[in-house]
């Protein structure tokens, strides 16, 4: 699994030390009675922090797999309204004016809109069917490209 598709995203130096910090605080107050509590308090809560990701992922695993209703196929589409998504008794749209960021990754354009999952279309398919210019005009109207200088400068930067 490639970093750009995790849900848990990167792991930084800051929570790192963080946790480091912790789990040395929690070991340095091992050696007096007086602060054992604080001692186990403190290493309970560099074990969880360390664990998280272990934990998170079988979590994410589980609850997916009990939600039915988020199996099978799925379509999403395009058109000068908007952006949706649909897959059984699932179902979510934005219009333009809702599209908050887009980018290429793996030879799909994704496009994310407030409040629904992200869509994802396939270049080929879109430009096979002469559509993936017009799709992209679109999302660089409304939205603001991935990690693009324009990305940097806030929500201001936003096209109207």
């Amino acid at each position: 699994m490639r970093r750009e598709w995790a849900l848990l995203g990167k792991r930084s130096w800051r929570s790192d030390s963080k946790k480091a910090l912790v789990t040395v605080l929690g070991v340095a107050c091992l050696f007096r009675f007086s602060t054992l509590p604080i001692a186990f308090l403190l290493l309970g809560v560099a074990v969880a922090a360390w664990t998280r990701p272990l934990w998170m992922r079988a979590t994410q695993r589980k609850w997916y797999r009990q939600r039915l209703y988020l199996h099978g196929p799925i379509t999403c589409g395009v058109s000068e309204r908007g952006i949706w998504y649909k897959g059984g008794s699932l179902a979510a749209e934005s219009g333009w004016d809702g599209v908050t960021v887009w980018g290429v990754v793996r030879d799909n354009l994704w496009i994310a809109a407030s409040g629904m999952p992200t869509v994802y279309f396939p270049i080929a398919a879109l430009q096979e069917r002469g559509l993936d210019a017009r799709v992209r005009a679109l999302a660089q109207r409304s939205g603001v490209e991935y990690n693009s200088p324009r990305a940097y400068k806030g929500i201001g930067a936003r096209a109207t």
